[in-house]
C-alpha cells in the first residue's frame, strides 16, 4: 500500500537483477528513474521563488516568457496551453509535469545516468495515464500519456504526471499523498558502486546519451562521455 511505500524498497545491483525485481513484482504500466532518492516532486515544486505569488504565477510567468521569446522557433506548432507545459518541459524549464517512462529499461538509464556517489532510484506505479491533457484546474496528479510533439517524448516513451498548481501558494504535495492507497507501486535501490557497470551494459543495448536524447545535444554528450570530458 501506498503508506508503507518507504519500507518497500528491492535493490538491484545488475540488470539481471534489476530485470528479476520487475518481473517478480509484476505488471507495472510506468517507471521513473532517479539519479538520487529525491521526492517525487516536479520541477516547477522545486524552484526557489520565495518572492513570488505562487506556483501557479510562476508557470503563467515562464509561459509568457516562452511564448515570446519562442514564437520564432515554434510558431503556428503549439495549439494550446499544455503543449507550451510539454514544450517548457522538453527544453528543461520548470513545469508541473514530473517525467516517467513505459520502458523499466530507460527507467534505469536514468537511475544510472549521474550522480555516481550517491544510490539511483527506480519507481514503477501501476498507473496507465489518459491521452488527453488534465484539466488546468485539476486538484489531484493525474498521469498522461502526451502525443509524440517532440523527439525526446518518443525516444524516452514518455508518461507525465500532471500535478495540480495553485496560486498564491508554494506549497506541493509530493506524489505518493495523490496515490490511490492499494496503487500497486515498487521501489527498486541501485547501488552507486553498481552504476558504472550497469551504464556501461545498458550502452551495449542502445539505452545511451545519444539514444535518450536525440538531436546534436545527446550527440556532443556522447562524445564528451566517451572521450572521458564528463
Amino acid at each position: 500500500m501506498a503508506k508503507d511505500i518507504e519500507s518497500k524498497i528491492a535493490v538491484a545491483a545488475t540488470i539481471s537483477d534489476y530485470l528479476s525485481v520487475v518481473r517478480d513484482r509484476g505488471f507495472i504500466l510506468t517507471y521513473r528513474g532517479q539519479a538520487e532518492d529525491w521526492p517525487l516532486i516536479p520541477s516547477i515544486g522545486r524552484v526557489d521563488l520565495t518572492v513570488s505569488d505562487g506556483l501557479l504565477e510562476i508557470e503563467e510567468d515562464i509561459l509568457q516568457k516562452l511564448k515570446l521569446y519562442g514564437y520564432p522557433i515554434f510558431k503556428d506548432d503549439v495549439q494550446n496551453y499544455s503543449d507550451w507545459i510539454l514544450h517548457a518541459q522538453h527544453y528543461g524549464l520548470p513545469s508541473r509535469l514530473l517525467d516517467f517512462t513505459t520502458n523499466p529499461l530507460k527507467a534505469l538509464y536514468f537511475a544510472v545516468e549521474a550522480s555516481p556517489n550517491a544510490d539511483g532510484i527506480v519507481w514503477g506505479v501501476d498507473e496507465y495515464g489518459d491521452a488527453e491533457f488534465p484539466s488546468l484546474d485539476i486538484v489531484s496528479a493525474e498521469f498522461y500519456r502526451p502525443t509524440h510533439i517532440n523527439s525526446r517524448i518518443t525516444a524516452q516513451e514518455s508518461v507525465f504526471a500532471v500535478f495540480p498548481l495553485h496560486r498564491n501558494t508554494l506549497e506541493m504535495e509530493p506524489l505518493k499523498k495523490y496515490l490511490h492507497p492499494n496503487t500497486p507501486i515498487v521501489k527498486i535501490k541501485i547501488p552507486a558502486k553498481c552504476k558504472p557497470e550497469i551504464k556501461s551494459e545498458l550502452s551495449i543495448l542502445g539505452i545511451n546519451k545519444m539514444t535518450m536524447y536525440p538531436g546534436i545535444e545527446g550527440v556532443v554528450e556522447k562524445v564528451k562521455e566517451e572521450c572521458g570530458l564528463l
